[in-house]
């Protein structure tokens, strides 16, 4: 069959003499995003840069200003099997997909020449494809391939470091369509070698600090190492020591040999501008010897410094500066007999169970296992088991002031042999006494305020028991006046209330409120009659309490100052009915008093209210039950300020309201005499009558009694005489008069 030309698309021919890529200005473009190494941690250190998802789709970056049309680079001939069955050529509009891959995603160089990397162009859909590659380097066009080529791959060797990518081309001769796509895996390119991992001991010792340094040639980028530290004992069975973090941007490395051993470090070096993946590197063997001994035994203690019977104790080694590993050799003894031991073991505790009382100790053996022929031995102190405890301790009182004796009381069970008592008295923290005795008592007198602890040990043959009280020591509380009050016109009263554990107490006295008290009563009375005083003066008292201990008195507060004043008590004059509901009361004048205080009570012994206060000397009671008796009496007071000072209550006196009687009737039973009569008065007891030989003139009684009416004899005849008539009410052999009634003029004839 003869060939048929190929019409090729329109201003496209067969060979095209590409541009000088050197001359081409190319704009820089977006490298794919830097995709962290594979063999990378996932902990990678701050320095790392993070990896970036590949995109779901690919899509080539756009170059910007540089202009790829169709068919921009030359086409070679094209195949006899493109042409179709009919000699004619195939326009298909199948949709073509393409992708290129790179055979290895980094490239590390040496002094030699490079290693060669494929491209790969691969496509979907029917046609003949012809394919072009141009490579970039950091983003700038590196190698321009000016015509297409039938191979779908495309083989590089780098000679520099850098960062390569490639643009693709696809040219259909089908649909006489130029596809374009990017390689999206970047070739880092990198001349970076690590030389050695080199230790800056040669001859280490245990307890040396171990520094590596990693040595690097070449590189053209900022560096970081990941570190892993390896340890052997013996050079074939390794364990990982100690890691770094994450890829950290230092090139050294150190760590402290804590035993003897064989060690390596393996390092990765990231190039982090240009690689994407990191060089691994181990360092030498380094051998750690245990050098001279370094263990220190402090000794053996007790898990409890106080332990009783049926208890489990751990007995511990204190030590340090173990280079193999410790181990410990025991043996428990009870006064001087081995009761248990232990061989040689790894730890250093040993452990026992206390079955009966007794002085226990541990002689223990110890040595390091690097230096085996090194043995310390070490003695526990003496252990006291018992069954002894402290069943109570107390302080009493519960509450104390200075000068107060406080007694401290242990109580205890169990106990092996003789058992004594050391008592430590405190205040505040510092040591003011000591005591011994085999009771579990003991006192103290309580010097001053502060906080008192007592520490008391009990001790019998194997153990000492040690128990604290403490109690707060104040300051002791003033008395409270319950009386300051006048008893005279030149005598105070006054009395306070007990104060618990006191000896006796002072009362003290002042003529002002703020002035100079003086002292006038000590004892352990809690009354005192202050007498001498002036009437009408008035005087401050304040007391306070003391108790006295082995020769020494200890005082308490001061009470708040009272005062009072030494008045005359008021004496009532007269206590008159003044109708049936009213009485009025009159009294004398009190020298030095301010005022006066009228109370009232309706028995003798009662309970009197205030009915007045004022600077008056009589009072109208009113409003009272008619007939009724009520008691008066009356206190004298003076003003100091704002306070009032009271002197003592006059003698009590009655009165009864009482109505006055109407006029008396008179009629003329002969001629020298007349019968007088007149009505009854509610709640009198009887009646006088008196008599007057003129309605102005002095009246004479005539009768006493109960009787409501009177025949007045012996008169002259023709002769006018005046009557009135009076109720009164008698209490307690004494005569309470109603008001005269209305004068009565009657004659015998």
């Amino acid at each position: 069959m003869d060939a048929v030309p190929v019409t090729l698309p329109e201003a496209v021919g067969e060979e095209t003499t590409p541009q000088d890529p050197e001359a081409e200005t190319v704009p820089a473009i977006e490298p794919p995003d830097e995709v962290a190494p594979a063999a990378s941690p996932d902990n990678l250190a701050s320095s790392a840069i993070a990896p970036a998802p590949t995109p779901d789709v690919t899509q080539p970056p756009e170059p910007g200003t540089e202009p790829v049309h169709q068919a921009s680079k030359a086409l070679p001939k094209r195949s006899p099997s493109a042409a179709s069955a009919t000699q004619t050529t195939m326009r298909g509009n199948a949709a073509v997909e393409v992708w290129v891959s790179l055979d290895t995603d980094y490239l590390n160089l040496n002094k030699s020449a490079g290693t060669a990397v494929t491209w790969q162009i691969h496509t979907s859909g029917q046609g003949e494809f012809v394919y072009a590659f141009d490579i970039y380097k950091d983003g700038n066009i590196y190698q321009y391939m000016p015509a297409y080529q039938y191979a779908s791959s495309y083989a590089f060797v780098p000679t520099e470091p850098g960062n390569y990518s490639v643009k693709a081309f696809v040219y259909d001769y089908q649909s006489w369509q130029e596809k374009i796509e990017w390689c999206w895996d970047s070739l880092g390119v990198s001349r970076l070698m690590i030389l050695g991992i080199n230790s800056d001991l040669s001859l280490p010792l245990t307890g040396d600090q171990l520094t590596w340094t990693v040595h690097t040639q070449q590189s053209s980028g900022r560096l970081s190492y990941y570190y892993t530290l390896f340890y052997s004992p013996d050079g074939h069975d390794w364990s990982v020591m100690a890691q770094s973090p994450g890829y950290l941007d230092i090139l050294t490395f150190s760590h402290r040999a804590s035993q003897a051993g064989y060690y390596r470090l393996d390092a990765r070096v990231w190039e982090k501008d240009i690689t994407y993946r990191d060089l691994d590197a181990s360092s030498a063997l380094i051998y750690v010897d245990y050098g001279d001994p370094t263990l220190v035994v402090n000794g053996v203690y007790p898990s409890n410094e106080y332990p009783w019977i049926d208890e489990t104790i751990t007995w511990t080694v204190d030590a340090y500066g173990v280079q193999g590993a410790l181990q410990c050799e025991f043996h428990l003894f009870n006064g001087d007999a081995r009761i248990s031991s232990t061989e040689w073991a790894y730890g250093r505790s040993f452990e026992t169970y206390l079955q009966r009382s007794g002085s226990y100790r541990v002689e223990a053996f110890v040595r390091d296992t690097a230096f085996p022929d090194l043995v310390y031995q070490i003695n526990s102190d003496t252990l006291g088991v018992s069954d002894l405890y402290i069943d109570a301790n107390t302080l009493s009182p519960a509450t104390a002031h200075p000068g107060d004796v406080i007694t401290s009381t242990t109580t205890i069970g169990g106990g092996s042999g003789e058992i004594y008592y050391l008592h430590a008295i405190y205040l505040d923290g510092s040591l003011v006494g000591m005591d011994h005795s085999f009771d579990g008592v003991t006192s103290f007198v309580a010097e001053r305020t502060g906080s008192y602890a007592v520490l008391t040990e009990v001790y019998d043959e194997y153990v000492s028991l040690p128990t604290t009280r403490f109690i707060e020591v104040t300051e002791r509380p003033a008395p409270a006046f319950s009386t300051v009050a006048a008893s005279s016109a030149t005598a105070i009263k006054t009395s306070w209330n007990k104060v618990t554990r006191a000896t006796g107490y002072e009362l003290w006295r002042s003529t002002s409120l703020n002035g100079t008290y003086s002292r006038v009563y000590k004892g352990a009375s809690r009354t005192y009659s202050d007498t001498g005083r002036v009437s009408g003066r008035p005087y401050y008292y304040k007391v306070r309490a003391y108790t006295s201990q082995e020769g020494n008195t200890y005082y308490g507060l001061f009470s708040a100052p009272q005062a009072a004043v030494a008045l005359q008590g008021g004496v009532i004059v007269s206590v008159a009915a003044v109708n049936g509901t009213a009485v009025k009361i009159s009294w004398n004048a009190v020298a030095g008093a301010s005022g006066y205080e009228l109370w009232r009570s309706s028995s003798r012994t009662g309970t009197y209210t205030r009915v007045y206060a004022g600077t008056a000397r009589a009072f109208t009671n009113s409003r009272l039950r008619a007939g009724a008796v009520w008691y008066y009496k009356v206190r004298a007071y003076k003003t100091a300020g704002t306070q009032r000072l009271y002197g003592v209550y006059g003698a009590v006196k009655p009165g009864v309201p009482l109505a006055a009687p109407t006029a008396p009737s008179a009629v003329v039973s002969s001629p020298t005499s007349l019968t007088l009569s007149w009505k009854a008065v509610p709640g009198a007891t009887g009646y006088e009558l008196l008599r007057s030989t003129s309605a102005s003139g002095t009246y004479t009684r005539v009768y006493r009694g109960t009787a409501l009416s009177f025949r007045n004899t012996s008169l002259r005849t023709g002769t006018t005489y005046y009557y009135k008539v009076r109720a009164y009410k008698v209490v307690s052999r004494a005569y309470h008069y109603s008001p005269l009634s209305a004068y009565r003029a009657a004659r015998p004839l």
